[in-house]
């Protein structure tokens, strides 16, 4: 997906969001679209397609490159290739297309040998084909600072912090945190007690801050100020004589002053670090969830089922991984925390949303994405005691087992009436199988159901209720299914109303 947005005629200023079709890209189209309409949006095979590349970026002269926000959790080779391709293609257009501004959407993972040498404090020497990749890409960037094109192009690079919410992706940490609540993870604490000092606290950026800090040091870019720093000038013309050094200078042009932020990577964050485990648990407790921790997991323990879900989906059976090893890491170990005052300096950053206010957003956000807590619609009380006391009856009928006194009677009345009834015991055995098997079918149509209609918190639960009840809990479980269908149907004819000529 590609984002353009484009002022009014009168103005010649074009802004360009590659692989913006995040929540984050629409963020930051959106801020853009703010002061500069009208915004138009298109669809593009975006860094795939050269001459698509090259038709966007022409008359553009700010792009903002976000394809590291779209690697996935665990990025296979065939990932990683075709991003750190599609980077290069980006500057390679943007040099030929006379693009004044790139900025360059990094990862926190990535340090500079300067930054380790001060004693990492994280897995930062971990074999993270990720982090490096995404680190070469960023080089590749900024060292494209400076160079001779059309105009003149300058680039800097931005680190958000590791924890980066607000946003609606699916495969966000924030929200694969909210995939387990349906399974009473919200109950479970990772790792060691905290001690009183709240323990872990690691760096985060709400979404509002981080396009923010995009649109500051986009501006920048083009900004040719004389109050930049003296080692900031670049001759444009140097190493060239006469007239090929003034046709490169351009008319009435000595030298060009580089904006304080080119080729240099910053860090971006909400300004203050934060416990990890009760962010989360602030966030859920605004859903309406509990919060108290009713079992504590080793870390260890925590690390092994990351990585079998990340093995599941490297294998193909699962999309994305339910949890990774990074989402535990961040929960449990001490990160180095990093400032905003190069960002400040350089380009103007302060964080202008406050933690409280967005973790506020965040929670109204997500009630309007359908994740508050939601219940699981009960039956009449007879069939909690009909349906499962029938199931038990069937299973004593076909392969025994113990039971209460008072219903000694019962149970060998059961048996009598299933071999009168199908002759054989193994066929009453076999009557018991499918029994089971049709309610196990009912609860994976009712999880399904409910999954697919926003109730993902409650899926577990109408499992369980329709495995023990069958059928009442299938006919309440499909009025969800009924009611998102008719939600679908006005969203889509409201849709229609609004299109010209509908």
């Amino acid at each position: 997906m590609l984002i353009l947005a484009q002022p009014s005629a009168s103005s010649a200023s074009v802004s360009v969001v590659l692989h913006g079709g995040g929540s984050f890209g629409s963020t930051l189209a959106g801020r853009i679209a703010t002061a500069a309409i009208p915004a138009e949006v298109r669809s593009s095979p975006l860094l795939e397609n050269w001459e698509g590349l090259k038709e966007v970026c022409t008359g553009a002269d700010t792009v903002y490159l976000l394809s590291a926000l779209d690697l996935p959790p665990s990025p296979n080779d065939s990932d990683l290739q075709a991003f750190t391709a599609g980077v290069s293609r980006v500057v390679d257009c943007c040099l030929e297309c006379g693009v004044e501004g790139l900025v360059f959407t990094s990862s926190s993972s990535v340090f500079s040998s300067a930054e380790k040498a001060q004693g990492p404090t994280e897995h930062e020497e971990e074999d993270d084909v990720k982090a490096r990749t995404v680190a070469r890409a960023e080089a590749r960037v900024l060292d494209a600072s400076g160079a001779t094109s059309p105009s003149h192009l300058h680039t800097c690079a931005l680190r958000p912090a590791a924890f980066i919410y607000g946003l609606s992706e699916k495969d966000g940490p924030l929200h694969r945190a909210l995939l387990w609540v349906g399974w009473g993870l919200n109950r479970v604490a990772v790792g060691p007690k905290c001690p009183e000092d709240g323990g872990v606290k690691v760096d985060m950026v709400h979404v509002d801050n981080l396009a923010e800090a995009h649109l500051l040091a986009g501006a920048k870019l083009k900004k040719r100020a004389e109050t930049d720093a003296p080692n900031a000038m670049v001759d444009v013309g140097a190493g060239v004589e006469g007239a090929d050094a003034e046709q490169r200078r351009g008319p009435g042009s000595k030298s060009e002053a580089a904006p304080a932020c080119a080729g240099r990577a910053y860090d971006v964050t909400d300004g203050q670090p934060r416990n990890p485990q009760a962010f989360l648990d602030e966030i859920l407790d605004g859903l309406g969830f509990a919060t108290s921790k009713l079992l504590r997991v080793p870390t260890s323990v925590a690390l092994l089922v990351a990585r079998v879900a990340e093995l599941l989906c490297k294998v193909g059976i699962t999309t994305a991984p339910a949890l990774t090893r990074s989402d535990i890491r961040g929960l449990t170990e001490a990160r180095r925390t990093h400032s905003n005052a190069r960002a400040q300096r350089d380009f103007g950053y302060v964080p202008r949303v406050d933690p409280a206010t967005a973790t506020k957003r965040t929670v109204e956000s997500l009630k309007r994405d359908g994740w508050a807590r939601h219940r699981v619609r009960r039956p009449a009380l007879a069939y909690w005691i009909t349906n499962p006391g029938g199931i038990w009856l069937v299973t004593l009928a076909a392969f025994g087992g113990p039971c209460p006194p008072f219903t000694e009677a019962l149970a060998r009345s059961a048996g009598h009436v299933g071999l009168r009834l199908l002759k054989e015991q193994s066929t009453v055995r076999a009557v018991c199988i499918a029994v089971y098997l049709v309610h196990v079918l009912e609860g994976v149509y009712a999880f399904r159901v409910a999954w697919h209609a926003g109730h993902r918190d409650a899926a577990p639960g109408w499992f369980a209720q329709t495995f023990l009840l069958g059928f009442p809990s299938v006919f309440l479980v499909n009025d969800l299914k009924r009611a998102a269908s008719t939600s679908k149907r006005s969203t889509s004819d409201g849709r229609q109303k609004k299109t010209p000529g509908s």
